[in-house]
């Protein structure tokens, strides 16, 4: 029997479970976990979960906040990559700063990864993912 990787869906934006028309919580599997996990770890600081002693956890994208454009354009592709290095379960291929989106502050990030093959079974699918998401810099 192959155990499938399960997690509460949670919303994109705010980070809170998602409640299904019976009022249960919803889950995910497969792709969409993997999905979850990457935003999760963007999101959170690094340093800040207080039970992560080795300080592996989130990244350090909210100094984008204290960058110049220019700055951040070139800086947020080795800090995903830092962010994502410890999970087993993808290889990144690319991280791209697309470039701006309706105000001046916010950059379209855009990560190129594929499930590592092995780490979840219940992904057959090995192809290569896309997830964009944004983020805002200081100036």
């Amino acid at each position: 029997m192959i155990e499938m990787s399960w997690d509460f869906a949670l919303d994109g934006e705010t980070g809170d479970w998602v409640f299904g028309p019976d009022r249960d919580y919803l889950s995910v599997t497969g792709n969409a976990i993997l999905r979850q996990n990457i935003l999760t770890r963007l999101k959170i600081p690094r340093g800040s979960f207080i039970y992560d002693e080795i300080g592996s956890l989130g990244s350090r994208l909210y100094d984008a906040l204290r960058m110049t454009r220019d700055d951040a354009i070139s800086e947020i592709p080795g800090i995903v990559r830092e962010a994502l290095a410890p999970m087993n379960e993808i290889v990144v291929s690319d991280v791209q700063v697309l470039g701006d989106i309706s105000e001046s502050r916010q950059l379209l990030v855009r990560i190129m990864y594929s499930p590592r093959v092995g780490q979840m079974p219940e992904i057959s699918d090995i192809s290569e993912e896309t997830l964009d998401f944004v983020v805002t810099t200081g100036a």
